[in-house]
């Protein structure tokens, strides 16, 4: 993390480390790495070889294109046992794409793009598949912008009060409201929520016993 390695030292020294079968985090954040570093590394992945890793953080580096860097393959791939995925501060990161991938995985629950680019109507499309009774992807946890449901915090007392959430946020959250069950309270004071979005959200209580105010 925090170095200057760019694609070739990351590599060379991700071979040796990543040899270890004790190794969960792998921290790749702000060393420079660019798609075609990141998908030489990636297909490493698809080889059986890193299945041990759970937690895989890519953040403050120059990624773009999911597909490009390989992580279109990683988290459709059937044995993708990483839970937690990070890759906030990619600043032309087509989280558009990611999300589209998304439905296809089965393992990741906390996702960090934080700095993105991630319009409103993707962001809402994500949410939908999230609250529909077929899906499998089991995201509970997600910061991007104003909605920040992580881990890391206390969330069994969420307010929204002072976020402003756009639409596509609000029923992204309520998809994830459908999949935490550590939120017991839920403040929406101050957003407006339309009728497609107040259908979400008693979609999503009627899922699971959450007390919402």
């Amino acid at each position: 993390s925090h170095t200057a390695l760019g694609d070739t030292q990351v590599l060379e020294k991700l071979a040796a480390i990543c040899e270890r079968d004790h190794l969960r985090t792998l921290n790749i954040s702000h060393v420079g790495m660019t798609d075609r570093g990141c998908g030489n590394m990636l297909e490493e992945f698809l080889t059986g070889k890193y299945q041990c890793i759970m937690s895989l953080v890519l953040s403050g580096n120059r990624l773009q294109d999911p597909t490009k860097c390989n992580l279109t393959g990683v988290l459709k791939w059937d044995q993708c046992q990483v839970s937690t995925l990070d890759l906030s501060g990619n600043e032309y990161f087509a989280t558009t794409k990611l999300a589209g991938v998304l439905t296809y995985n089965t393992s990741i629950t906390s996702l960090n793009v934080t700095d993105t680019q991630w319009p409103d109507d993707s962001i809402k499309a994500l949410g939908v598949h999230l609250l529909g009774d077929n899906c499998s992807l089991p995201l509970s946890f997600i910061s991007f912008g104003s909605l920040q449901v992580m881990p890391t915090t206390t969330v069994s007392d969420l307010s929204t009060k002072e976020a402003q959430l756009t639409a596509g946020s609000q029923i992204l959250l309520f998809g994830l409201l459908k999949r935490n069950d550590s939120i017991k309270k839920l403040n929406l004071q101050n957003n407006t929520i339309g009728a497609s979005e107040s259908k979400a959200l008693a979609g999503a209580l009627r899922s699971e016993e959450h007390t919402s105010e």
